[in-house]
């Protein structure tokens, strides 16, 4: 069962979801507050809802290492599909990346509760405006989650250019 919090009630074990206020009106989540980075990073994620031509997609990163998943988005509606939608995409992601394990233990057992945010700062939000740009030429060639993976494979300024999936590992390590 996923229950929310309300602003005051942070804990650092809670999972928190970053939303930008297009996708928390779409999904008509509450007021969002502003948080911290979590203590564990793999707890910490940034949303964003995007178009390649008609058809909405959404973007999940792992806020400190950019690790991304892009999954298609076409009933986020309220909170529990757009919640469950992410983790799935993130899931299906690690389980490509072989990183399932690491899915369940450490990333799944925060979602028992889930806390809405803010977008913690410009530099995730410009990082995540450059993978949708690459994301609308990737995912009219393949999969999404093969589009992810290729996301994962590119060197990202904001992290020194280092790759996400590199990154998202050494936060695993």
């Amino acid at each position: 069962m996923i229950r929310f919090v309300h602003a005051g009630q942070h804990d650092w074990d809670n999972m928190i979801l970053r939303l930008t206020q297009k996708l928390a009106a779409h999904a008509k989540v509450p007021a969002l507050t502003t948080l911290e980075l979590a203590a564990d990073p793999l707890s910490d994620f940034s949303l964003q809802l995007f178009k390649i031509g008609q058809t909405p997609f959404l973007l999940v990163t792992n806020t400190a290492s950019l690790f991304s998943a892009v999954t298609p988005a076409k009933s986020i509606t309220t909170p529990v599909p757009l919640i469950n939608l992410a983790l799935t995409a993130m899931h299906h992601v690690m389980q490509a990346q072989g990183l399932e394990d690491e899915f369940f233990k450490r990333v799944l057992p925060h979602a028992s509760v889930i806390e809405f945010a803010k977008n913690l700062n410009r530099s995730v939000i410009g990082s995540m405006n450059e993978m949708i740009y690459l994301a609308g030429s990737y995912c009219c060639h393949q999969p999404p989650v093969q589009a992810s993976i290729h996301l994962n494979e590119t060197p990202m300024g904001s992290l020194k250019y280092v790759f996400p999936s590199a990154a998202f590992r050494a936060l695993l390590a």
